[in-house]
């Protein structure tokens, strides 16, 4: 988020030697090489266990709709930030806002169409 990408990638690097099988260790990884601009290695990344794993967790199902912004899949990105909203993230600011990993899908129809949604429900939200 503060654009210290060096950083990332030596404190990912680290994780994943010390817990190469960990499920947050993979999803570092992605993030990492999306975070780097490497497409390719940011999707081999993403295998079927990680995938899984982040569709059950709202945390890492925005990580995964982050890192598919930041490599540029805008249509994968979308549909892991609907999962996540349907786990129960509505964070509308943030979102709009303050996430500046999908700074380039902003302006993509179908985002704007789950910001929509998104905004209903954060507009609801009763505490």
């Amino acid at each position: 988020m503060n654009g210290h990408k060096e950083e990332v990638a030596k404190i990912v690097d680290h994780f994943v030697e010390i817990n190469p099988q960990n499920i947050a260790a993979h999803m570092g990884l992605f993030l990492k090489h999306a975070l780097l601009g490497d497409k390719e290695k940011a999707l081999q990344a993403v295998t079927p266990q990680l995938a899984g794993a982040a569709r059950g967790i709202e945390f890492y199902s925005r990580f995964m709709g982050d890192s598919y912004a930041l490599i540029d899949e805008k249509e994968e990105a979308v549909n892991w930030l609907r999962n996540d909203m349907n786990l129960g993230f509505i964070n509308y600011p943030y979102l709009t806002e303050y996430n500046p990993l999908i700074e380039n899908i902003r302006g993509d129809t179908q985002f704007q169409e789950l910001l929509g949604e998104i905004r209903r429900r954060w507009e609801q939200f009763e505490v």
